[in-house]
């Protein structure tokens, strides 16, 4: 009876992802240049990836704001 008067809608994908880095922590720069040396990225093409990661990750935080 709870699913039929409450269904399930799944999560905007953005919002899912600012809710994980809420609780696990948002990834740094040294992390994401290690996650994109391991895929075979050259270290100068990682380093800056990785900062438009971060870039990208504080601008959706800042989407979201907490409630």
């Amino acid at each position: 009876q709870y699913r039929v008067a409450h269904p399930f809608t799944p999560h905007d994908q953005d919002e899912l992802q600012v809710r994980m880095m809420r609780c696990s922590g948002c990834p740094t720069t040294e992390h994401y240049v290690r996650v994109f040396r391991m895929e075979g990225m050259p270290a100068e093409e990682a380093e800056a990836e990785a900062c438009r990661m971060v870039e990208a990750d504080r601008e959706l935080l800042a989407r979201y704001p907490e409630p």
